[in-house]
């Protein structure tokens, strides 16, 4: 075989690739890359040596200068025995070269290891020294939502200290010792080779592991949401520049984060200097604003107009208790706690003093709210103060902060929801319930209002008259709401179990109150996006029933938004309770959002709507939800994930990704799924392939794109095969309701509009 000349720069293979060949560098020097990591190979050096055990190139391969290579052909392992045995150099090359390889790729699995614990060390400093420079700011701590989910670096596996030991102790032996032990038999080398290529698939899987810890503890510091350590820092420094507070060490703080975040590798670059110019924006305006002199003097008249919108809130926790019509034993006790709440430093402590005043609030929380919405059905004007509290979770200017207090009454006079869309406030769902156009959802149990009011009886805490009388009791069924549904999706909706109070304070706002409002139009967009995409979403089978048409048998498709709900916290996350109210599956899903939102709420949307497809998914197929020999999304997915390691379709590449997705989720198939459909909604259906090929085949099945969307991607080499198969699902499909329509037209009869319907749903 001829030696290959090749020009700088030039890729001589990227990592997905199927290894084909080794090649020995003969002169130069080839640069393998992969995510964070480079190793340099010169000459002397085996090209794709590492990779034998997989069988895939793990590495992208870039000549640095004008390179030589000898290259042998390589199908299968056995091949390194023949490639071994051609000259009686090639012993000593090849085992050098990867026991060279194998120490390079350790260092940096240690390196990474390190780099991943000191991240964790300075996430919890970072975390003590907020906390500190917050109390000696006077303010109040606030709290980064997945700050709980973090805990130190766990591996499935690890690489023991003898290991490196031992690649490090043969590469120190004499050459001349290396060359007799390695031609003494083919079969040593051989071993050699493939054991520390095996090593070497593990310690990159590691790696994989220890890159997706680093980015999620990176997002921390830095992320879109602008909900990190970089804003909680510099809004502190803000506060004290405002103030005229020294800020010396609170500078120096900022500095020091900024140094840290701008050397992370996960960080993104243009994103870290976005957030710097904007900071730098920011300390520019403040500076300028205290040597500007202002321009004009507020008038006596804005001046009374502004300290009347404070004063209407003064003491707005006595207002609402007053309107509860609360004992003064009751009222006393929750303005204790109250209080109590107010003057916490750390309202997210985790001692036990600060746990049971949070759960003590929240039961008396939930009472009141319960007494005053009984009360407020029969005002046909709701005093405002009220409606925040309704809307909000709202009970006291301090806590809340006068300035969010001003704009949580603003929200107030003219926020609603759209019920003829389905978009409710909490307060509008419980009057939906109230005046019976509602039944009450579903417990944490799965029980519903009719069969939790049976159970009663059959336990005998009620009498069969009591179980009639509350069966067609709304009072009593709002009160089951309130009671059983109400505080569970509150606490899931706030996104922080550990920490959450219902009452709205300060501390939990981490964004402007005006970014963070959720209000029909924003959920409508939002719905309108994911139908944008995945067109059936929200559409279920039902049977034709016209009394005309009886010999027809169809199944046809009806759309069923859901209800969405908005529970008054400010939160993270959003949550399908339930698909269907009842056994009926023409009725609408019920989803829970927080009216304010820190998350982008489109994207909230698009995770529950995941969460339905699943669940709605189970709900049809029943005891056979997983069973493969019943195709459905849940079914071949559960199957997709559960043998995924045997999947000839799935490249060892694809597998390593499917196992860190898999941790990630902590096993949940169903979570495993819903982040896929999260790829599939913004990602692969604007054209930006991110699945593999086995998870984007059932996301296309079950989720398929509309036609446009479909037309503009059958050009892809990756959707091409998939998109023909569409095409002769769906024209076999509409040949067959035109067939239909055709023996109701020669009939002499009308075609019926849920027919016409169903060839448009056919047509999308």
């Amino acid at each position: 075989m001829a030696i290959t000349e090749i020009k700088k720069g030039t890729v001589l293979f990227r990592s997905g690739q199927k290894l084909d060949q080794l090649s020995i560098i003969t002169k130069g020097c080839v640069k393998l890359i992969n995510q964070s990591r480079e190793l340099l190979l010169e000459k002397g050096d085996c090209l794709g040596l590492i990779d034998v055990f997989s069988s895939v190139h793990s590495f992208h391969a870039v000549t640095m200068e004008d390179t030589s290579i000898f290259t042998y052909p390589y199908e299968k392992q056995d091949d390194i025995r023949k490639i071994l045995a051609s000259a009686k150099n090639i012993p000593n090359i090849l085992t050098s070269s990867i026991t060279k390889q194998t120490i390079e790729l350790m260092n940096h699995f240690f390196l990474n290891q390190f780099e991943c614990d000191n991240t964790y060390d300075y996430v919890k400093s970072c975390n003590e020294e907020y906390r500190l420079l917050c109390s000696r700011f006077r303010m109040p701590i606030k709290e980064l939502p997945d700050l709980e989910e973090i805990s130190p670096l766990i591996l499935d596996e690890d690489i023991d200290t003898w290991v490196s030991d031992y690649y490090e102790g043969i590469q120190t032996l004499e050459d001349s010792l290396k060359i007799q032990i390695y031609n003494a038999s083919p079969a040593i080398s051989m071993g050699m080779i493939l054991q520390a290529s095996k090593q070497i698939r593990q310690i990159l899987e590691l790696n994989q592991s220890m890159d997706s810890y680093q980015a999620e503890l990176s997002s921390l510091f830095l992320n879109e949401n602008e909900m990190d350590y970089f804003d909680l820092y510099t809004s502190l420094l803000y506060h004290a520049l405002k103030q005229g507070e020294e800020e010396l060490s609170l500078t120096a703080s900022v500095s020091k984060l900024m140094i840290q975040i701008e050397s992370m590798p996960s960080i993104q670059k243009e994103l870290y200097r976005a957030r710097v110019d904007k900071h730098k924006q920011m300390l520019a305006s403040i500076e300028k604003a205290k040597l500007e002199t202002p321009q004009h003097t507020v008038s006596n008249e804005q001046q009374k107009e502004e300290q009347l919108k404070v004063d209407f809130l003064n003491d707005s926790l006595k207002t609402i208790l007053k309107y509860a019509d609360w004992d003064d034993e009751t009222a006393h006790n929750f303005q204790t706690a109250i209080l109590a709440y107010k003057k916490l430093v750390d309202k997210n402590s985790q001692d036990d003093a600060a746990r049971l005043l949070r759960k003590q609030i929240a039961e008396q929380f939930y009472n009141l709210y319960r007494e005053i919405f009984m009360l407020s059905h029969m005002d046909k004007e709701l005093p405002l103060i009220i409606r925040m509290f309704l809307l909000f979770g709202y009970v006291d200017e301090e806590l809340a902060g006068i300035d969010n207090a001003l704009c949580l009454s603003e929200f107030a006079k003219n926020l609603k929801g759209d019920p003829a869309k389905g978009i409710y406030t909490l307060y509008e769902w419980l009057m939906e319930i109230y005046k019976g156009n509602k039944e009450p959802s579903r417990n944490e149990f799965d029980t519903d209002y009719t069969a939790y009011v049976h159970e009663m009886k059959v336990a005998g805490k009620i009498n069969d008259l009591l179980e009639h009388k509350m069966l067609n009791d709304q009072a009593q069924k709002v009160v089951f709401e309130i009671q059983n549904v109400f505080p569970i999706v509150n606490k899931i909706t706030f996104g922080r179990a550990s920490t959450f109070c219902p009452v709205f304070s300060e501390h939990n706002v981490l964004k402007t109150l005006s970014s963070c409002l959720v209000d029909s139009k924003t959920i409508e967009n939002g719905e309108n996006f994911i139908r944008g995409i995945d067109f059936s979403a929200f559409y279920r089978e039902t049977l034709f029933n016209n009394p005309n048409f009886k010999n027809i048998k169809e199944t046809l498709h009806l759309e069923v938004l859901p209800d969405i709900i908005l529970t008054p916290t400010i939160g993270t996350r959003g949550i399908t309770w339930q698909e269907i109210e009842g056994k009926r599956r023409t009725t609408p899903a019920r989803m829970m959002l927080p009216i304010l939102n820190l998350e982008d709420t489109t994207q909230t949307l698009i995770r529950i709507t995941g969460e339905y497809r699943w669940e709605m998914c189970k709900r049809i197929q029943g005891a056979r939800w997983n069973d493969f020999t019943d195709s459905s999304l849940t079914s071949e997915y559960f199957d997709y994930v559960q043998f995924y390691r045997k999947n000839s379709d799935l490249s060892p590449e694809a597998k390593d990704k499917i196992k860190l997705s898999l941790q990630k989720a902590k096993n949940s198939f169903k979570e495993m799924f819903v982040r896929d459909y999260v790829t599939w909604i913004l990602y692969e259906g604007t054209g930006s392939p991110r699945l593999n090929k086995v998870a984007r085949k059932i996301l296309f099945t079950y989720c398929p794109l509309p036609q446009n969307i479909r037309v503009s991607l059958s050009r892809n080499p990756l959707y091409s095969e998939l998109f023909d198969r569409f095409q002769i699902l769906q024209k076999q499909r509409i040949h067959h309701l035109e067939n239909v329509t055709q023996k109701i037209t020669a009939s002499g009869a009308a075609i019926p509009s849920e027919l016409i319907k169903e060839i448009e749903f056919a047509n999308k």
